[in-house]
Parts: C-alpha cells; sequence; structure tokens
C-alpha cells in the first residue's frame, strides 16, 4: 500500500512484486519530482513499511526560484518599481498604523503632499526616460531629507506622499525647502 504522493525515486523496482507499489508512487507524482509518504511492501516474510521523504536537486531549484518569486512579487505589491518607494497602498497601511499610534500617545504627525509641477511637459519634450530620471533623483532627495522612521511614498505618476511622525512639520523642516530648490542636473545624453 502507497500513500503520500510526489515523483517516484529512481531505483525503486521496475518489475516484479514490488512494481505495483512503485507504479502507485508514480502515478501519484507532480512535476516537481519529489515523493513523501510511506509505502507498505508485503513479503511472505513480514510487511515492511517504508516512510519516507525524497527530494532531488531539482527540487531544490524550484524551491529556491519559488522563494525568490514571492518574495519579488510581495516587493512589487508594496514598491514602486522605478524609485524604490513605498506605493500607495504601503502608504495607507502605513498611515492607518501611524494615525491610531498617534491618537494613543497624544502626539501629531504630518503628511505632506507633493506634485512635480510641469512634469508632463518634460516627458513630452524630452522623452520618457528623462521623465524616469528625474522621478528617481527627486524620490533621492525626498529620501535623504527624511528620517529612516519617516515614510516617502510615490503614489503614482509625478506625486509623492512624506508620512512625518511624531514631531509636527514646522520644528522639523523650517529651512528644508531650499532642499528641493536646486535644479535636478540630467544629462544631455538623456533625449526622448
Amino acid at each position: 500500500m502507497v500513500t503520500g504522493g510526489h515523483a517516484i525515486p529512481s531505483g525503486l523496482p521496475k518489475s516484479g512484486p514490488d512494481h505495483a507499489s512503485a507504479s502507485r508512487c508514480h502515478n501519484a507524482t507532480v512535476p516537481e519530482r519529489r515523493w513523501f509518504g510511506s509505502a507498505t511492501h508485503e513479503s511472505a516474510s513480514a510487511p515492511i513499511v517504508v516512510r519516507a521523504a525524497l527530494t532531488g536537486t531539482h527540487d531544490e531549484d524550484t524551491v529556491i526560484k519559488r522563494k525568490q518569486l514571492q518574495a519579488r512579487i510581495e516587493r512589487m505589491a508594496q514598491y514602486d518599481e522605478l524609485t524604490g518607494l513605498p506605493n500607495r497602498a504601503f502608504l495607507f497601511a502605513r498611515l492607518k498604523t501611524a494615525l491610531a499610534r498617534a491618537r494613543r500617545n497624544g502626539e501629531r504627525l504630518s503628511l505632506l503632499y507633493l506634485d512635480l509641477n510641469k512634469f508632463k511637459q518634460v516627458n513630452d519634450c524630452h522623452g520618457h526616460c528623462v521623465g524616469d530620471l528625474l522621478l528617481q533623483i527627486f524620490a533621492g532627495r525626498l529620501t535623504q531629507n527624511t528620517r529612516e522612521a519617516d515614510t516617502v511614498a510615490r503614489m503614482g505618476g509625478d506625486e509623492f506622499v512624506v508620512l512625518l511622525e511624531s514631531q509636527p512639520i514646522r520644528s522639523r523642516y523650517g529651512g528644508r525647502g531650499s532642499t528641493f530648490a536646486p535644479p535636478c542636473r540630467l544629462r544631455s545624453s538623456w533625449r526622448g
């Protein structure tokens, strides 16, 4: 009797009394080529029960690839691919937590909404490569000028949000506007 499933390991009998057990194992397979469970071989002397989990290197590669794919999917669900910043869904989850914490501790928080003026003109005149580069530079400036505990997120397009916790914006960022005043230097070779 065979219980369990997934690919029959090589070396099991191809014919004879053990062939039926091997066939049942083989019929319970999937493409990953692994088998786990138990097999009972009954002979004239006594039944022999084997419980095993057998895998090959192909399985290990498949498991690693699945884990990498799962991590990539999770990252894509929470982060903007172009800028590497958290996305809208991540921001909303963080905002919900921050609001609850601020209420509980009697603290304040600030939420900044930033939109790049005339960004469409940059894309139209210089191409999307230049527009993408501008978004990446701006995202970098935002993250360099906020604390690690704060959340900088890209909402989409040219819209960004910064969530500042624990301290009102005036006391922390009174003179920081000048950080964004210098123009972004884009290489002239980036023409669309």
